[in-house]
């Protein structure tokens, strides 16, 4: 991305407006969302999603508890769940219930208590007798802060128990002292527990020989929070690729395509963004469709054959070359040899089976016939250039040649030879495949076979390229060709 500035500077009591251009790159990750509670990403995809999640509240060391709906009929308790995978379009709702809780006092119990109750004046330890009366219990609940909570008193007795007290333990360490309480003589301290952290359970007390009894903590909440997000499944389209019979021409087919990129060769054609279009060549031709959620789709690929006839050039009847494969008939009968040309061998009908590549395969025929035609020229050795006029590739053909080896030049009009070789001659059969690299224009083709000597005028013209691809397809096709047309897996 380029950003462009416009600074203003002042040097020397001098001030300029100074434009300035920074690139930088921008990355686009997907989307993240979340709320109070957790966050989770992506929030969105196209066809399937696979969010991950996060709660994000914790109180530690209170406990906590995390309780999970995540939309797709899991659930967890995790604090960071697995992430979840939602196929199919919609929306799918995620919940999270999180729990502060605390660590609850509701329940002590003195079972018994030692003797360090008795002889005081509240309860005397008389001779023969002993102790009289019994003690007045009550708790201290002591925390690490020096707060302190103290229960009612049970009076008269040994055993006793306070329930539903409901005391939050939030500032541990904490302990637990037994009392008997006196009013004149002063209470007397029958044992402290101190209460391990060890949170949720019941705890046993046996303490300073004798003071037994039990204690209940249990997990109650003191904060929820409930919070929901969307985790969104956009549709991916479906697109397909669908051929004129009549024109040739490609349309794209899908609900709700708002964009289209064409393929040719598997390259994007550029500057191509219709719905429709008219294939400018063979080959394989694929569309990829966007719907107004960014969603894309491949479609199938559509294979566009070439479509052409058999053309004479003097002696030589040719087809276009750099095909897979070529079988030539005459009369029914097959020749030999795999060229996309042939010599005419007489009156009679040609025919030419081509496979292009990729599921074509492109019959075409020809009919031969030199009645009320003249002599036609004998002089050898005979030679055709194929195709003339070209785009400065084409096929030189010679037949006839006499010597073991002919050689072969291309001169301009004003006779510099601008191209040369030699070549071997087999049974008096020359094929060479030219290439030039020259301006549009005429030349020469001279070919030589020992003092014989045989030239024919060449035409090379850029424009020929851009006639080629527009030949596809602007009129019905001739009788004698048949063109098939396959659909390539997508």
């Amino acid at each position: 991305m380029d950003i462009a500035v416009l600074a203003h500077v002042s040097a020397s009591g001098i001030e300029l407006d100074v434009p300035q251009t920074l690139s930088t790159v921008i990355t686009v990750l997907p989307g993240s969302g979340g709320n109070t509670s957790f966050s989770y990403t992506p929030t969105a995809g196209c066809g399937s999603v696979t969010a991950s999640f996060q709660a994000l509240i914790d109180a530690s060391p209170a406990p906590m508890s995390y309780a999970w709906d995540l939309g797709n009929g899991v659930t967890s308790t995790s604090p960071n769940p697995p992430a979840q995978t939602y196929n199919g379009a919609g929306s799918y709702e995620v919940f999270l219930q999180t729990t502060i809780g605390g660590y609850v006092l509701n329940t002590v119990n003195v079972t018994g208590t030692n003797t360090n109750w008795c002889g005081d004046v509240e309860e005397p330890s008389l001779p023969i007798i002993g102790c009289t009366g019994s003690p007045d219990l009550y708790f201290v609940l002591t925390n690490s802060g020096g707060g302190a909570y103290a229960s009612s008193t049970v009076d008269n007795t040994t055993t006793a128990s306070w329930s539903e007290l409901g005391i939050l333990l939030n500032s541990p360490p904490y302990s637990l002292s037994i009392y008997d309480e006196d009013v004149v003589s002063g209470d007397d301290l029958l044992g402290t527990y101190n209460i391990p952290a060890n949170g949720v359970g019941t705890y046993f007390i046996n303490v300073a020989g004798g003071t037994t009894g039990s204690l209940v903590i249990t997990n109650e909440p003191q904060q929820v929070f409930l919070d929901s997000a969307l985790v969104t499944v956009f549709s991916v389209p479906d697109v397909s690729l669908i051929e004129n019979a009549t024109t040739g021409e490609l349309c794209a087919q899908g609900e709700g395509l708002v964009g289209y990129a064409w393929l040719f060769n598997g390259v994007v054609v550029p500057d191509v963004t219709s719905e429709c279009y008219m294939p400018t060549g063979p080959g394989l031709w694929q569309v990829v469709g966007t719907n107004g959620f960014g969603c894309t789709d491949s479609s199938n690929v559509v294979v566009v054959c070439p479509v052409f006839e058999i053309v004479r050039n003097g002696n030589v009847l040719f087809v276009p070359s750099s095909y897979l494969a070529y079988a030539w008939t005459f009369n029914g009968s097959p020749l030999s040899g795999n060229d996309p040309f042939i010599f005419l061998q007489g009156d009679g009908t040609y025919g030419v089976t081509v496979d292009a590549g990729n599921g074509c395969i492109i019959v075409s025929s020809f009919v031969w016939s030199t009645v009320g035609i003249g002599e036609a020229d004998s002089a050898v050795p005979r030679m055709e250039l194929f195709p003339n006029p070209n785009d400065g590739a084409f096929t030189i053909v010679a037949e006839g040649v006499g010597s073991s080896s002919a050689y072969i030049e291309l001169l301009d009009m004003t006779g510099r030879v601008i191209w040369q070789t030699r070549t071997t001659a087999n049974n008096g059969l020359v094929r060479v495949n030219a290439t030039m690299h020259a301006a549009s224009g005429a030349y020469a083709v001279r070919l030589h076979d020992g003092d014989r000597m045989r030239t024919t005028r060449l035409v090379s013209s850029d424009d020929l390229n851009r006639a080629r691809a527009r030949v596809y397809r602007l009129s019905p096709l001739p009788p004698s060709v048949a063109l098939f047309r396959n659909k390539a897996p997508a």
